[in-house]
């Protein structure tokens, strides 16, 4: 629900002001109304999208009207990709683009999966679920840390270098085949983790970005302007560059010792901007999606162009692996992907 405030600055164009009541995946903003009578299957993708410069997004066909809510992708051709959502619904899509519903033993709803080389994976969600994909088969692990929040975020270095993010500034960490708790020396909500070599980042609630380097966490260090202090969902590197995503449109860009926004598309005055959920990057160019269809992409120059996403459901993610494919996530069952 949007703030009187947050409302008042966004008719005198001064900016947004972040919204407490958001809590991704709770997705508990204004939303335009989706044709229910029209599933996510049948949407229809525009047939032109020349002056966006962009191949058009295509629906595919996954059986199932769960809210989808994470996505990775095993390759650049889609050969393999898992998709969690609601109810502990897991998706597998296979070489041939069909999706087999893998069992995951549980009713929890899935926010975030990661996958790891000969067929690994790993997802998270509420309750402090963690599951792990080992030949072929989704087994419960981490049950001895006796979570009870949510886990939004998860991304791994290797087979045994997994780091999970969730409410209340909890972090998990597999190491070792043990997970254990670390410190992350915040309450605020955490949405989102990214991991490179030898570091990660996590960002969330209010613009809270956190750093993990030499076995600790510490706030990132980089400036953010306060404009732009907005919830942040998401995270990925392009190039070693870092970009975040997160509410009334906001991508920020790591530059040096500071956080730069970056010129995203906005709609009209008085139309409120959308709230970006995913993000993807690599092959030159970041993908963001978000509420009621949104769909954007920064390219090799910099600059950002909206691209036609034939819907107007959530999308929560977007993935994507070393090629021009990707797919995109979201309400109803949906799955998008550019060819």
């Amino acid at each position: 629900m949007l703030r009187s405030l947050g409302a008042l600055l966004l008719a005198l164009g001064a900016g947004c002001v972040p919204d407490p009541d958001i809590k991704v995946p709770d997705f508990s903003v204004p939303r335009p109304p989706v044709d229910m009578a029209s599933p996510p299957a049948d949407l229809t993708a525009p047939a032109d999208l020349s002056d966006l410069g962009a191949a058009a997004w295509q629906p595919e066909r996954t059986g199932t009207m769960a809210f989808l809510r994470g996505a990775w992708a095993a390759d650049g051709a889609l050969s393999a990709a898992y998709i969690v959502g609601h109810g502990g619904t897991i998706l597998r899509r296979t070489q041939g683009g069909d999706y087999v519903v893998e069992p995951s033993g549980t009713t929890e709803n899935l926010y975030a999966v990661v996958g790891l080389p000969g067929g690994e994976a790993y997802a998270v969600g509420a309750a402090g679920v963690i599951l792990h994909r080992q030949e072929g088969t989704w087994k419960r692990e981490g049950m001895g840390l006796a979570l009870t929040v949510g886990l939004f975020g998860v991304a791994a270095a290797g087979p045994d270098e997994v780091i999970a993010v969730g409410d209340a500034g909890t972090i998990v960490r597999r190491s070792g085949g043990t997970w254990q708790a670390e410190t992350s020396g915040t309450r605020s909500d955490l949405r989102a983790v990214w991991m490179g070599s030898g570091e990660a980042v996590a960002v969330g609630a209010m613009a809270t970005i956190l750093r993990r380097q030499m076995g600790g966490w510490g706030a990132d260090g980089a400036s953010v302007q306060p404009a732009d202090r907005q919830n942040l969902f998401a995270i990925a590197s392009l190039d070693g560059v870092l970009f975040a995503a997160g509410e009334y449109g906001t991508v920020l860009r790591r530059q040096m010792d500071r956080w730069v926004a970056e010129p995203t598309v906005k709609p009209p005055m008085m139309m409120q901007p959308p709230h970006l959920y995913g993000l993807w990057a690599g092959g030159g160019e970041v993908v963001v999606v978000g509420s009621a269809g949104a769909l954007q992409r920064r390219t090799a120059m910099g600059t950002w162009v909206e691209e036609r996403s034939g819907t107007q459901v959530d999308l929560s993610a977007v993935t994507g692996a070393g090629g021009r494919a990707l797919l995109a996530v979201g309400a109803m069952g949906t799955v998008l992907r550019r060819p």
